[in-house]
């Protein structure tokens, strides 16, 4: 902000709900020199005013209710000065808002005064898109978490481990925070738990990003070890997750074969947090609070650095884009979703779309959203082997016990869990549980065929292929180690 109150832009806008953290931070790095103002509905028009012990408090100065009013205050206000405008996206409806804005714009920068325009949705006018510069306001740091931790150690006498090792777990569980939100999840922990608990830091930060909307943020309990077979895959995944090169991967396939499992499971082995992003969840009726959502998604993605980015039926996006009578929104989402993932690259997000239709995928904008994968991979239906092998795993979940030679052909994971699930819940044996299976290979045997035709040419088989199995068999990953 300092360098461009020094090029002597009229006007900045900055999305945050930390506003007087805004204000804080950038008061420590503007001199004394630099007058600070701001506004709002409410308090009307205050000075910020230098304290005896050095410390800084707002003083009223007119309780001005009348946003052109305070624009014309702005414009007649001391040179040298920062003025901060509290929700005024919300007065920027009458043109003569917009319109006073615009006449104020020579007095600022002859006088040597920026207006910050600061605001939890972003939200200019096309009259003003021109004039107003937007600013980025990242979540706390690593070293501003560190500092929280240790005041809110002070603040409640409780003395922070010895071990470097879980201080820094400690700061990892409130990244993608804001200020407030990790000072408001210690204390919770302190009093919930009498110390600071990290599953509980945890806990709280999911609930803060429920109620964001369109980011949910989750302790899952899949594991890799629990999701038999996807060789292919789970090798790939595991040796290029971490990579500074490494972006993600898109999974194509038939339903219930695991997709999801696998892009928890992830981020259970790699010990990464794991976000979940929901395109359905950004839908509003006011414009502008779409994109202004998936943003915040995204600053919260990138202030947690090393994470798990599971984008669940991403074809979602991209198949909603010529529907129409969203003006557009569809189209920006998908544009901010492209961008994103290119920029990211490196920043140690790694993303795990799936999709049940790579049409619309391949389709829109030529494809681009393939593009930002690493690989792309089908998951087919399980191999006789494998399940064998996922009958084991939900047999010893459910405790009970399915033949080994149980007809499973046609039968997906999925399938295969119900099955188990229906023999526990009613206590009888897996040929009782049939009748209440419908196989999704049996159901949807013509599908299932257009579903692999689709897949040739574009994916990987995330397992060895069984049309060719001689030529490629290989010893299969069973288990996969937990990362050093």
């Amino acid at each position: 902000m300092r360098d461009h109150y020094d090029a002597r832009y009229p006007f900045l806008f900055v999305q945050t709900t930390e506003e007087e953290r805004l204000i804080r931070e950038n008061r420590e790095k503007f001199g004394e020199d630099v007058q600070f103002f701001c506004w709002d509905i409410a308090a009307g028009f205050r000075q910020m005013v230098k304290l005896d012990d050095g410390g800084w408090a707002w003083i009223s100065l007119q309780d001005q209710k009348d946003p052109a009013a305070a624009l014309a205050m702005a414009a007649s206000s001391p040179e040298n000065s920062i003025l901060f405008f509290k929700d005024f996206h919300e007065y920027w409806a009458k043109i003569s808002v917009v319109r006073a804005t615009l006449n104020i714009k020579n007095d600022l920068i002859a006088g040597k005064k920026t207006v910050v325009f600061v605001s939890a949705v972003k939200q200019i006018p096309p009259g003003l898109a021109n004039d107003i510069k937007v600013l980025d306001f990242e979540y706390p740091d690593e070293e501003s978490l560190r500092g929280i931790l240790v005041k809110s150690s002070v603040a409640n006498q409780e003395p922070l481990p010895k071990d470097e090792n879980q201080i820094s777990a400690m700061v990892n569980a409130l990244r993608g925070l804001t200020w407030d939100g990790a000072e408001s999840a210690l204390a919770y922990s302190i009093v919930k738990t009498g110390k600071f608990d990290i599953r509980t830091l945890l806990d709280q930060k999911a609930s803060q990003f429920k109620a964001s909307g369109a980011l949910e943020f989750g302790t899952f309990e899949e594991k890799l070890e629990d999701l038999y077979g996807l060789d292919v895959m789970k090798d790939y995944v595991c040796r290029t997750v971490g990579n500074q090169k490494a972006r993600g991967i898109l999974i194509y396939g038939v339903p219930g074969t695991g997709k999801s499992h696998f892009a928890k499971g992830v981020s259970n082995w790699k010990g990464w947090p794991c976000f979940i992003l929901r395109f359905s969840a950004l839908k509003d009726k006011y414009q502008g609070v779409a994109e202004s959502k998936l943003r915040d998604a995204f600053k919260t993605i990138r202030a947690a650095a090393q994470c798990i980015v599971f984008l669940d039926e991403i074809e979602a996006i991209a198949s909603g884009i010529s529907s129409g009578g969203d003006s557009g929104v569809g189209m920006n989402l998908y544009k901010d979703l492209l961008i994103e993932m290119e920029d990211s690259r490196g920043c140690g997000a790694y993303w795990v779309g799936t999709c049940n239709d790579l049409d619309p995928l391949i389709h829109e904008s030529g494809g681009a959203i393939l593009r930002r994968f690493n690989s792309i991979f089908f998951a087919d239906m399980p191999s006789a082997e494998e399940a064998k092998g996922i009958a084991q795993i939900w047999g010893k979940k459910e405790g009970v016990s399915i033949p080994e030679d149980f007809d499973l052909d046609g039968y997906s994971g999925a399938d295969i869990a119900k099955l188990a699930e229906e023999m526990s819940m009613q206590g009888i044996t897996a040929e009782e549980a049939r009748k209440y299976i419908l196989p999704y290979g049996k159901a949807h045997k013509d599908q299932l065929e257009a579903i692999r035709k689709k897949a040739e040419g574009v994916c990987i088989w995330a397992s060895p292929r069984q049309d060719n199995k001689p030529a490629i068999q290989r010893q299969a990953m069973r288990q996969v180690k937990r990362p050093t």
